[in-house]
């Protein structure tokens, strides 16, 4: 007996549920894997440089002070240290993970990864400059702000992004249809 009698599941359905489950779990623990064999070694460094010269750029662009030296970021009385965990790896793991395991084709794929992913980096840009600002402007707010705050919105907006993309690219069963 079911305890939500207006959900009609087909076979096939609890198996398309299963087979998503499986694949995303699947490529996010090689993207986990993957990770935490490279998050500590000098491999990411160009990566985190690269975010460090984008965010000060980005800042100098809107009228701010900022310079990137190496994976640092000089701004004013702050300097911040752009780290692995700074950048938007997990977020586009996340997303990639999801993408793949989603039953779509690869075009739909291939669109969702070729937008997702550097937007997941832009929006992490504005998360670093954002702190930047907050930790000049309301620096006892700074780790609300880079603790809370900054890593509900990323969860949510990555997220989002999956689901916008399943409902409106990705030629398939929406979310819901598999909830």
């Amino acid at each position: 007996m079911s305890y939500f009698p207006e959900v009609n599941r087909s076979p096939s359905d609890s198996r398309n549920l299963l087979r998503f489950a499986v694949v995303l779990l699947s490529c996010f623990a090689i993207c986990a894997i993957l990770y935490f064999v490279f998050r500590r070694s000098d491999v990411l460094e160009p990566f985190l440089a690269f975010n460090a010269r984008v965010s000060s750029f980005a800042v100098r662009l809107f009228g701010g002070n900022a310079q990137a030296d190496g994976v640092f970021i000089l701004s004013g009385r702050n300097s911040f240290q752009v780290i692995t965990e700074c950048t938007s790896l997990i977020p586009t793991a996340i997303f990639v993970s999801a993408v793949v395991a989603w039953q779509s084709s690869f075009r739909d794929k291939l669109i969702g990864l070729g937008v997702g992913i550097p937007l997941l980096f832009v929006i992490n840009i504005a998360r670093i400059i954002s702190l930047l600002y907050v930790g000049s402007a309301f620096p006892n707010y700074l780790d609300i702000a880079h603790f809370y705050v900054w890593q509900a919105l990323l969860i949510i907006i990555t997220v989002g992004l999956w689901v916008l993309w399943a409902e409106k690219i990705a030629h398939s069963p929406s979310p819901r249809s598999l909830i």
